[in-house]
């Protein structure tokens, strides 16, 4: 039975995630990665061509897949408070399910982010192309769209870092209905 790699592929990227959440990007080497696999290190660069190859790799596919899942939620339509409702939901349920991949998209302050264009899919262009929709319909009134989109997304943020550090008990869900209500107050629906 031939072998293609792809369990393989896979525990290297759950691996390399976590360590990169518990330890950072730059804290974290190769050969930890590599150790938490159960391989070595040559082993490891056979899927991946270094750790800053795996660290990019795992934020940019990540970082589309979340922004599938909330224009998905935004497809399935509503007015803007059922909308919200939606996406603060899915992402509370994000962080409960996978902390790993919601800490680092969204709570890791890496450089990553500076690597991020116009035209690469991600959770922050689905949200402002939103907002910008709304705000031409006039169904929100805050302005402009990256506005919106920061007072939308920080209430989720700063509640989850509350969660990581043991400031509140999780799991995040708990809190999903006070963090809508925030963000509804803040965007004034």
């Amino acid at each position: 039975m031939a072998r293609d790699g792809t369990k393989t592929h896979e525990r290297i990227r759950e691996e390399a995630l976590r360590l990169f959440v518990e330890q950072g990007v730059d804290g974290t080497t190769t050969r930890d990665i590599a150790a938490a696999c159960g391989m070595s290190e040559g082993n490891l660069y056979r899927h991946f061509e270094g750790k800053e190859d795996l660290a990019w790799t795992l934020f940019r596919d990540n970082y589309a897949a979340l922004g599938a899942d909330l224009e998905q939620a935004i497809e399935e339509g509503g007015d803007p408070s059922t909308t919200l409702r939606r996406i603060v939901a899915l992402l509370c349920r994000m962080f409960d399910a996978e902390p790993y991949r919601f800490r680092y998209l969204l709570l890791s302050q890496h450089d990553h982010l500076s690597r991020v264009t116009d035209g690469m899919p991600g959770p922050f262009g689905v949200l402002r192309a939103y907002f910008e929709a709304r705000i031409a319909t006039k169904d929100i009134a805050v302005e402009p769209a990256g506005l919106a989109t920061a007072l939308a997304i920080a209430p989720v943020i700063q509640v989850a870092t509350a969660v990581v550090y043991e400031e509140l008990p999780g799991p995040l869900s708990r809190w999903c209905d006070h963090i809508t209500d925030a963000t509804l107050r803040g965007l004034s629906l």
